[in-house]
C-alpha cells in the first residue's frame, strides 16, 4: 500500500512562507483593485463633468422661411450633437415682416415684442419676409421694423443676429425687377438689404443665403428648395441649421453626427459648404 507521509517540521516553513506570500499577493491586489476602481469612478466624474452641455438661449423671430420644417428644433438638434443645450424660442408667422414684429399695436407684434423681452436670450435672429431685403421700396419698411426690434433686444442685453434668407430658385417672377429675375440675382439684393441695415446697427449676420449660393453652384443635383422654389426643403433647412450653428456658437458644424433624415454624405457636404461659407464671411 502506498504511503502519504506527513510533511515534517523541517518542510512546513515554506509552506507556511509561500501562504503568507499569496495572502499578501491576495491583498495587494484587492488594495489596487480598490484605488483603480475608486479612481475609475472619479474619471468618469470628471468625464462626465467636461461632457456638460453648453446652455444657450436663442429666440427665432420671423416667418415661414423660419418655421418650415422646424428650423429652430433642427438647430437645437443639431446644437445637442456638438455639446450645446440650446434653449429654444420662436415667434413666426407666415408672411410676417420684421415692421409687423415690431408693431406693439398688431396682434402678433405684441407676442414678439412680449417674447424679446420675456427673458435674456443670448440671440434674437430676426429673419425679414423673402422679398424685402431685395427691392428699394420695401427695404425702407425692413429698415424700420429692424431698428425697432434692435432696440428693443439690446435693451434686454440680448445680440440680435440677421438671418440672411436666400433668393427664390427661378428669381422672383412675381416682380418685373431685371435684377431678380434669377436665382443669383436676387440673392445678390437680398444680401445687400441685409448687409445694408447690420451695417448701420453694428449687427452679425448669418450668411444663410450665400451658402445657398455656393451650395447651389458647387453640389446642383442637392435640391434645397421645395415644391414651390421658394421655402426650404430638409436639406435646405439644414443648411441653414449648419449655417446657424457656426454664426451663433462659433463652432465648425463639420463632424457633427446629427443629419435629421439626410444621407451622411449629403449632410456631410452641406456641413462643409455651411463652413467655408461662414469663414470666408467672416474674413471679408
Amino acid at each position: 500500500m502506498k504511503k502519504f507521509l506527513l510533511p515534517s517540521k523541517k518542510s512546513s516553513y515554506p509552506v507556511q512562507k509561500h501562504l503568507l506570500n499569496t495572502l499578501a499577493f491576495i491583498l495587494i491586489v484587492v488594495l489596487t483593485l480598490g484605488y483603480s476602481l475608486s479612481n475609475g469612478v472619479d474619471s468618469i466624474k470628471t468625464q462626465a463633468a467636461s461632457k456638460k452641455l453648453i446652455k444657450k438661449k436663442v429666440l427665432f423671430v420671423g416667418n415661414s422661411f423660419t418655421y418650415k420644417n422646424d428650423l429652430p428644433n433642427m438647430f437645437k438638434k443639431l446644437a445637442l450633437s456638438g455639446g450645446y443645450n440650446i434653449t429654444i424660442g420662436s415667434s413666426t408667422y407666415g408672411g410676417y415682416t420684421l415692421l409687423q414684429h415690431s408693431d406693439a399695436d398688431d396682434e402678433k407684434g405684441k407676442i414678439t415684442l412680449s417674447k424679446i423681452t420675456s427673458k435674456k436670450w443670448d440671440y434674437v435672429v430676426l429673419q425679414e419676409q423673402s422679398q424685402f431685403p431685395a427691392y428699394d421700396n420695401l427695404r425702407e419698411e425692413m429698415y424700420e421694423g429692424a431698428r425697432k426690434l434692435d432696440k428693443v433686444i439690446k435693451d434686454n442685453e440680448s445680440t440680435p443676429i440677421f438671418f440672411m434668407t436666400w433668393g427664390y430658385k427661378n428669381g422672383d417672377t412675381y416682380n418685373s425687377v431685371d435684377a431678380t429675375k434669377t436665382f443669383e440675382g436676387m440673392q445678390e439684393q437680398i444680401q445687400i438689404g441685409y448687409e445694408t441695415i447690420a451695417d448701420e446697427l453694428s449687427d452679425q449676420i448669418s450668411p444663410v443665403g450665400i451658402a445657398w449660393l455656393n451650395a447651389y453652384q458647387t453640389y446642383p443635383n442637392i435640391n434645397l428648395w421645395a415644391a414651390d422654389n421658394k421655402h426650404p426643403s430638409i436639406a435646405g433647412t439644414y443648411l441653414t441649421a449648419c449655417v446657424m450653428y457656426e454664426t451663433l456658437l462659433g463652432k465648425s458644424p463639420v463632424g457633427l453626427e446629427f443629419t435629421y433624415k439626410l444621407s451622411i454624405e449629403k449632410a456631410k457636404a452641406l456641413q462643409e459648404i455651411a463652413h467655408n461659407t461662414c469663414a470666408a464671411y467672416i474674413a471679408e
